[in-house]
């Protein structure tokens, strides 16, 4: 009886010691997982700023003003345009214009200004931009690019994060 129970001691020990090395791989594990994570929808946003319908030049532009943060301890990322960077000379009722409010217009639309006279080029946006039948007024729809890669942001991020978990799982062995 004696010989059973240290067996089954032993067995303990080691089931023990192998989670200590679980446990140890942990806060490392998660800061990788929440990492991949953000990496793999900023990626995505990109692509979705590839298909949407902007102007070729247009497109990189706004695919460079988003950003990837992440947690100081590596608890959550956040995929945003940068906030403080102006836009040179441009101004919108009197205050310059940043690249978190040209994304913002471009993601959720826009009121069209009316052209003015003679502008043949003005004149052709205007007319293919939409109009709200109750105001009459003309708007521009917006491309939702961060909708578009919101919807597919939890599978994205939750199969970044499986790989990076598997991979911890490959790195403890059990004795």
């Amino acid at each position: 009886m004696a010989g059973r129970s240290r067996v089954d001691r032993e067995r303990l020990d080691q089931f023990n010691r192998y989670w200590d090395k679980v446990y140890q791989k942990v806060p490392e594990a998660r800061a990788q997982a929440v990492k991949a994570m953000g990496e793999a929808v900023f990626q995505e946003l990109g692509q979705q700023i590839q298909v949407s319908d902007l102007q070729s030049e247009a497109k990189g532009n706004v695919r460079d003003w988003q950003e990837m943060r992440l947690g100081s301890r590596g608890g959550y990322f956040a995929v945003s345009p940068r906030k403080k960077d102006k836009l040179g000379d441009q101004t919108w009722k009197g205050n310059s214009v940043t690249m978190k409010q040209v994304t913002r217009w471009l993601e959720r639309g826009h009121g069209a200004r009316k052209p003015a006279p003679g502008s043949l080029r003005r004149w052709s946006r205007y007319t293919r931009s939409g109009l709200n039948i109750r105001t009459g007024t003309r708007f521009i729809k917006g491309r939702q690019f961060y909708s578009r890669t919101r919807l597919k942001a939890t599978d994205i991020a939750l199969k970044a994060a499986d790989r990076v978990l598997s991979k911890l799982y490959d790195d403890v062995e059990w004795e």
